[in-house]
């Protein structure tokens, strides 16, 4: 029992950390790119993030 909820927890831990570097990388992006093409990958990433996020709560 202990070690499945410590295996639980350490997967969301990673998967914060995914998120969280995957908002680092969406927010660097657009300082390298024209402003339309920033936008565009930010909302992208935006939807990504939302999509993961939906399949997630279905899998619990």
């Amino acid at each position: 029992m202990c070690v499945k909820w410590f295996t639980y927890l350490n997967k969301q831990i990673n998967q914060e950390l995914e998120v969280k570097h995957l908002l680092h990388l969406i927010g660097q992006a657009p300082a390298q790119l024209p402003p339309i093409a920033g936008q565009a990958l930010f909302a992208g990433g935006i939807i990504l993030l939302a999509i993961i996020l939906w399949r997630f709560s279905k899998i619990r």
